[in-house]
């Protein structure tokens, strides 16, 4: 029987913690695997090219 697991994807960087931050807690406690996969960090245009 395969162990239990759970993986969370978003968006952002702040957002695992955010909105299921207890839940991971909660998991990893309980001996669950968890894995969280955020997002890439895109590279952000300078404000001159953003007023462009």
């Amino acid at each position: 029987m395969p162990l239990p697991s759970l993986l969370t994807v978003h968006a952002h960087p702040d957002d695992e913690s955010l909105f299921c931050g207890g839940v991971l807690s909660c998991s990893e406690d309980a001996g669950i695997t968890t894995t969280v996969d955020v997002g890439p960090r895109l590279p952000q245009k300078p404000a001159t090219e953003l007023s462009a």
